[in-house]
């Protein structure tokens, strides 16, 4: 039961870095396509 709970908790943290990294690529996206705007 211990391994089930920790694969979930590993996949939620995983879906959570992986939200946080998508959030952190769009930022970086969205500055570089400003940057450029000013070029």
């Amino acid at each position: 039961m211990s391994l089930m709970w920790r694969s979930k908790d590993l996949g939620y943290v995983l879906m959570k870095y992986l939200e946080l990294l998508g959030f952190k690529l769009e930022g970086i996206v969205t500055l570089a396509s400003r940057n450029s705007c000013y070029l």
